[in-house]
Order: C-alpha cells, then sequence, then structure tokens
C-alpha cells in the first residue's frame, strides 16, 4: 500500500511506545519525517549491496548495478541554464539527491519527450579525463554531477527541457506526497522507525543520571 509522509506519522504515532506525555512529545511529525528518512536510507543501501551482489554473481560489473525502480522519483520539464563563468549548460538538481556508489542515485536524464534516449551519464569526478578531448571522439551527449547540479557534455540545446528519474530525499516531498518505496519493504521500514524511536525513548532517561551522577562528583 503506497503511503505518504502524513499517513507514516499516522501509523507509527498509533504504536504504543509507552504511553506517558513525554512519549506523545517525542512522537512529533517532523521526529517520525527525520527518523522515516535514516529508515528508507538503509533500505536503498541494503537494496543496492543485494542488487550488486547479484550482478557480481552473473557475471557483470557493478557500473550495472540498479535497484527497484519505485525508489525513485520522475521530475518533469526540468529546464538548462548556461553558466556563464565556465561555458557549461547545466540543470539544477529538483530534489536532494540520495547518494550512491557510481551516482546511482541518479537512474537516468532525458530530453522531455526522447525518454527512451537518455544522456550518457558519467561518474562524478571523471569529467577531468576527457578535459581537452574533441567532442567528436565521445559516444555522444553525457552528464556529469557536481555539487546541486547536473552538467552537460557534448550537448548544446539549451532550449530542451529534460526528464530526469533519481531518488530524493524524502524531506523533498510534500506531506501528502506518495513516498518512493516499494511494496516488499513497506513493512520493513515501519519496523525500521518503530524501532528507532524506541531507542530514541530510553536515552533522554539514561542522559538525565548521567547527568546526576556528575553533578554529584562521582
Amino acid at each position: 500500500m503506497p503511503l505518504t509522509k502524513l499517513e507514516i506519522a499516522e501509523l507509527v504515532r498509533d504504536i504504543k511506545l509507552g504511553g506517558d506525555a513525554s512519549s506523545e512529545a517525542k512522537m512529533h511529525p517532523t521526529i517520525i519525517f527525520k527518523v522515516a528518512e535514516l529508515a528508507r536510507n538503509q533500505l536503498i543501501k541494503t537494496a543496492y549491496n543485494d542488487s550488486r551482489s547479484l550482478i557480481a554473481q552473473q557475471g557483470y560489473g557493478v557500473g550495472r548495478t540498479y535497484i527497484n525502480g519505485d525508489f525513485y522519483s520522475t521530475y518533469k520539464s526540468v529546464k538548462i541554464y548556461e553558466d556563464c563563468d565556465t561555458n557549461r549548460l547545466y540543470s539544477v538538481l529538483p530534489g536532494r539527491l540520495i547518494s550512491l556508489p557510481h551516482d546511482r542515485g541518479l537512474r537516468s536524464v532525458s530530453p522531455m519527450h526522447e525518454e527512451d534516449n537518455p544522456f550518457n551519464i558519467v561518474e562524478t569526478g571523471s569529467s577531468a579525463t576527457y578535459k581537452g578531448l574533441e567532442a567528436d571522439t565521445m559516444s555522444g551527449p553525457e552528464i556529469y554531477i557536481e555539487g546541486e547540479r547536473i552538467y552537460y557534455r557534448n550537448f548544446n540545446n539549451i532550449s530542451c527541457e529534460v526528464l530526469i528519474r533519481m531518488i530524493s530525499s524524502i524531506s523533498d516531498l510534500e506531506d501528502d506526497e506518495i513516498i518512493p518505496l516499494p511494496a516488499e519493504y513497506e513493512l520493513q521500514f515501519l519496523e525500521l522507525i518503530k524501532q528507532s524511536l524506541q531507542e530514541q525513548q530510553v536515552v533522554p532517561q539514561d542522559k538525565r543520571n548521567d547527568d546526576n551522577v556528575n553533578t554529584n562528583g562521582w
């Protein structure tokens, strides 16, 4: 069952974590959203590692590692701009990209009406390798990530708008937006959130005890 951020908060708040007033304070949606971010990131990392192991068993390189497409969000009609200082074309990432090895948090970038013809993704940091090479020696238009931008190489159509598929942070979603998450991970997702919140309940009490001990000179 697809879940929104608010639905996650409501489900988790229905889980009894002690029933006292301090527990209710810890169940504020903002806290749940932050814990949900960490839980989803853990599942994304697990899914990536599982996929990488499977690909290795099949004899392919890690460059072919992708994870379940339901983790990805799709952003349409993203504009292209020109960086006047460097004479490069770029787009601003439409959300905070979740980091994965080999930039696999970014699934694809393509012209809006050419979804089946995506740009080649060059791994971050490898752009210097091609510096000075003639454009016609490359295999075609390419992109690479620098900070919060996607830069284009061997492509000069600034009027083009692009379609971006990427794994973005939960914090970039509206409260009523569906959290991109494969159905098979939903129960584990909720369990991870519950477990984390239960662990956080114990920490403040322990800290107060430590403060009292220190105050008494032990």
